[in-house]
C-alpha cells in the first residue's frame, strides 16, 4: 500500500504501520499466500521505511535491531562497526 501513496508523508505513514505490525506476525501466518518465514520480511520492512526517512530528510525514529538472538533480530551495522 505505501508505494502507491503518492504523498511521501502517507507512504512512510503505511511503512510505520506495516513494521509495528511484523511483531504480531507469524510463520503460519504468511504460509497460505506462499512466504516460508516472517522474519524474510524484515529487511524490506526496515529498508523501505529507511528509504522513506531518508527521503524527507528525517533521522531514523525507529530502533533498527531487537533483542540479540531474537529471530527477528536484524542488526544493521553503523559506519563505525562497519569497518
Amino acid at each position: 500500500m505505501a508505494d502507491l501513496e503518492t504523498d511521501l508523508a502517507a507512504e512512510v505513514g503505511w511503512d510505520e504501520q506495516a513494521l509495528a505490525s511484523f511483531a504480531h506476525v507469524s510463520d503460519v501466518d504468511l504460509a497460505p499466500v506462499g512466504v516460508p518465514a516472517a522474519a524474510g520480511l524484515a529487511p524490506s520492512l526496515h529498508l523501505n521505511l529507511g528509504d522513506g526517512y531518508l527521503r524527507r530528510a528525517a533521522p531514523l525514529k525507529h530502533e533498527i535491531n531487537s533483542a540479540p538472538g531474537s529471530p527477528r533480530s536484524m542488526r544493521c551495522p553503523t559506519t563505525a562497526t562497519a569497518r
